[in-house]
């Protein structure tokens, strides 16, 4: 008994999928920043018997972990893409290599954008959806265009086709 092989997908569909990706993980920040405006309008932060020097800490977290995360996903993302732009691998591998920092890189901003949300759940402080929009920012400057990613990634003309 064989089992079916199913067939990669194209250059086409993996730059589709990356789209997809990115604005499903921008559009999930704005719903949870949403349901918790809701929330806090509703019934009021979670913290309100604590003193203000515990809200601030937790404002000054948030935005250490911004931005230590945002600077390791720069990083890395920078470090990374020269490899791939640089490779003689063909498209689909190259595709597929952006793919996974495209992913790492959103999970760093991801993180730090939600975490900032639960802030604004605890304290009721909306300093924080700065921090929230932000990071919201950097996930959206790195959107995977198609003429972006022809540009990032060296692309020829050959393969550029199979892109559009």
């Amino acid at each position: 008994m064989t089992i079916p092989v199913k067939p990669a997908a194209g250059p086409k569909e993996n730059l589709r999928t990356m789209q997809v990706l990115n604005a499903t993980l921008l559009i999930g920040i704005i719903f949870f920043g949403g349901i918790v405006i809701i929330l806090l309008s509703v019934k009021g932060h979670l913290l309100d018997n604590e003193p203000l020097l515990f809200s601030e800490i937790l404002l000054y977290g948030a935005i250490g972990l911004a931005a230590v995360c945002y600077f390791f996903a720069r990083t890395i993302y920078n470090k990374r893409l020269e490899t791939v732009k640089n490779s003689a691998l063909p498209l689909a591998d190259k595709l597929s290599q952006y793919r996974a920092l495209l992913v790492l890189y959103l999970a760093c901003c991801e993180g730090p954008a939600l975490f900032s949300i639960v802030v604004l759940y605890l304290t009721g402080n909306f300093l924080v959806l700065i921090i929230t929009i932000c990071m919201m920012m950097a996930m959206a400057v790195k959107f995977p265009f198609t003429q972006k990613i022809i540009s990032l990634l060296n692309v020829d003309w050959v393969e550029q086709q199979d892109l559009i």
